[in-house]
């Protein structure tokens, strides 16, 4: 799937969003929002804490990538998580 696209299949709902960082271009990679039965998951990939993270609306339930040097710090992870405020912290 491409950056922002979504797919509807079995009664799920899959968007992707775009997943960047210092080594990895943005365009190149997605994190996914599932829902399903009416709960919205997040699962950011190979990721930094990106505007489009910090942008999400609705999530009740976020996994969040955390792997130095990479992806975020605990630090960067924690300030996305309380911009998107999912349901279930």
């Amino acid at each position: 799937m491409g950056n922002g696209a979504t797919l509807h299949a079995i009664g799920l709902t899959i968007e992707a969003v775009p997943a960047y960082n210092n080594r990895q271009p943005k365009g190149r990679a997605n994190g996914y929002v599932l829902t399903l039965v009416g709960m919205r998951f997040y699962m950011s990939g190979d990721t930094g804490a990106t505007d489009e993270m910090r942008a999400l609306t609705d999530i009740d339930v976020a996994f969040v990538c955390m792997n130095l040097p990479f992806t975020m710090t605990i630090d960067d992870a924690a300030s996305a998580v309380r911009d998107f405020q999912p349901t279930f912290m």
